[in-house]
């Protein structure tokens, strides 16, 4: 019995230092295991957030490509209407390009007026001396003549300007010529038709 008390005592110590130090490293563990949990939900937490990320990275690269698309179709349509403008101020006449087509109508109208009236004149004073072929092919010349006066007031339009505009530049020339070279191409055209 001598022995037993000793070695109970012993044994006693020994599982009550074995408790002593599980009691005394326990709490780092705990502390340690309470800490990694803590990690583990900072880690999901952080790999959640970076899901979220990237998804709202993919949102807004879809949109970015979205509205660039847009904005070159914005760009394609202010290009296309900047030309359409273009092209309608280039066909657009002003109203300044109408009053002097106006004016210059009325003159050369005026002008094709005291020709036909000096026609008339001549071909009365004439009359009486010339031959009735001759009347004939005057009065065939003056008809032609008021047909492509009045032929030429209807044609002018708009939409012609630009042509009469050049055609009138070349024609300044031979309007130089005068009435004699407005008779001779008429007496040409009637003898080529006669």
């Amino acid at each position: 019995m001598n022995i037993v008390l000793p070695l109970f005592l012993m044994l006693l110590a020994f599982g009550g230092g074995i408790a002593l130090t599980y009691a005394i490293m326990d709490s780092p563990r705990r502390q340690a295991k309470a800490k990694e949990e803590k990690l583990d939900r900072q880690l999901l937490d952080a790999e959640e957030f970076q899901e979220e990320l990237d998804r709202r990275e993919r949102k807004l690269s879809a949109r970015i490509t979205e509205a660039e698309r847009f904005e070159a179709g914005l760009k394609s349509r202010e290009q296309s209407l900047a030309a359409r403008q273009h092209e309608y101020d280039r066909r657009a006449v002003s109203y300044s390009d109408l009053e002097n087509e106006n004016r210059l109508l009325r003159s050369e109208l005026r002008n094709h007026t005291l020709h036909a009236a000096y026609l008339e004149h001549i071909r009365q004073s004439d009359r009486a001396g010339r031959t009735s072929v001759s009347d004939q092919r005057d009065e065939l010349g003056f008809a032609y003549f008021k047909e492509v006066a009045g032929w030429t007031r209807k044609s002018i339009n708009a939409g012609n300007l630009p042509r009469i505009r050049s055609g009138r530049r070349r024609g300044e020339t031979s309007r130089s010529a005068g009435p004699e070279r407005l008779g001779g191409l008429l007496k040409h055209y009637y003898r080529a038709a006669a």
